[in-house]
């Protein structure tokens, strides 16, 4: 299975001149086609006003990620993790184990009842099988043998998401930046 070794730092570093870079890049386009428009902010449609606290919002939460990856870096000690490509079987055991804990199967009516797929505890599982790799400081727990083992469970929200988003694409797309495109770059093209 193929395997990649994912720097937070240097994505960190990435997010902050790419993304952000684009997102005030398109705020300030946004500002000037506004300023060119209007002559009062009064004047602003509400829509101008809501693309532009969209932007702002879309912004402050790269910037936290950021923070967050280079916090967590330090809290750990290290910043590189090497995530596996999962294998069919892999991934069915985790879908079956996520199935199996959350809904309760009555033997006696022969009946399923309960809730809804445990999302986060497929995510944390998923975590669990594909981090093969990660920062001496990260989170450790002891297996039945009583060996460290890695422990996902106890990662910081952020990187939790962060990482799993990495794995979710080398399962389904094998890495491959698919890109995105906005209408914007579409008609400037």
């Amino acid at each position: 299975m193929q395997q990649i070794t994912v720097d937070i730092l240097e994505e960190a570093e990435e997010i902050r001149e790419e993304e952000i870079g684009e997102l005030v890049k398109a705020q300030d386009e946004l500002v000037e086609e506004i300023k060119q428009e209007y002559d009062s902010f009064e004047e602003v449609p509400e829509v101008d006003q809501q693309a532009y606290d969209s932007l702002e919002a879309q912004i402050t939460e790269a910037r936290g990620v950021v923070k967050k990856l280079e916090s967590i870096a330090e809290e750990y000690d290290g910043s590189e993790f090497v995530i596996e490509e999962l294998s069919t079987g892999a991934l069915a055991s985790i879908q079956d184990d996520v199935s199996e804990k959350s809904f309760d199967y009555d033997v006696e009516r022969g009946e399923i009842s309960g809730g809804t797929p445990k999302q986060g505890y497929g995510m944390v599982e998923t975590l669990r099988h594909s981090v093969v790799k990660q920062p001496h400081n990260a989170p450790t727990t002891k297996d039945a043998r009583g060996r460290d083992v890695i422990d996902p469970g106890g990662y910081p929200h952020q990187l939790g998401i962060f990482l799993f988003e990495k794995i979710n694409n080398i399962n389904t797309t094998g890495e491959v930046e698919l890109g995105n495109s906005s209408l914007r770059d579409r008609m400037t093209t």
